[in-house]
């Protein structure tokens, strides 16, 4: 929308540190369980998580995030967060309206996708550090402290998406020190990258 000579823009938000380096973009070989990467002065490390089998109640292992689809589901979780300023984040009332959001195909083949990515996410442990002079920040916790999903009816299907989400405090004081704004104008034209 253009206001005289300025252009509003919906701005998206993410971690500072996640402009240098950033969920994988491929998926991880079978069986790893945790990546590391570094870029310049920033370091990430990758931790996957496990979630209760809707049967036996046991924790199994869930493979870690990757791809855009990942990507886009964190920025726009971490967008939530900055501009609400809280770190608990209530989703839409269907995942069809959460993909719609994201300006996601909500075909079933992208949104079976959609929803594993989700999955993957949810029980992500995040460690980011930043070098600096004589000292070194670092944040290191699970990306989620609590959220509440339902289990399908079917048997053959896991949890189902979450109605909401709680960012790990330490995540979220991070994200709220070093937010940097991008333009969702923007990203929508490079999402499939």
């Amino acid at each position: 929308v253009r206001t005289g000579a300025v252009f509003e823009r919906e701005m998206l938000f993410t971690h500072s540190y996640l402009t240098s380096v950033f969920l994988p973009l491929r998926r991880p070989a079978d069986g790893v369980r945790a990546i590391s990467r570094s870029s310049g002065k920033v370091s990430m490390e990758l931790t996957a998580g496990s979630l209760p089998d809707a049967k036996t109640g046991h924790f199994m292992p869930v493979p870690l995030p990757y791809g855009s689809k990942a990507r886009l589901i964190l920025l726009t979780l971490n967008s939530r967060a900055v501009k609400t300023r809280s770190r608990e984040i209530e989703l839409e009332a269907s995942f069809t309206a959460f993909a719609r959001d994201l300006g996601h195909s909500t075909c079933h083949k992208s949104m079976v996708r959609l929803r594993e990515q989700m999955r993957r996410m949810s029980v992500l442990t995040m460690r980011l550090a930043k070098k600096g002079g004589d000292s070194v920040e670092v944040f290191n916790a699970p990306l989620f402290e609590e959220f509440v999903a339902t289990y399908s009816k079917n048997p053959a299907q896991q949890l189902l998406f979450p109605d909401r989400v709680s960012f790990s405090k330490k995540y979220v004081d991070s994200l709220f020190r070093h937010a940097t704004p991008i333009a969702k104008d923007q990203l929508s034209a490079i999402q499939d990258s």
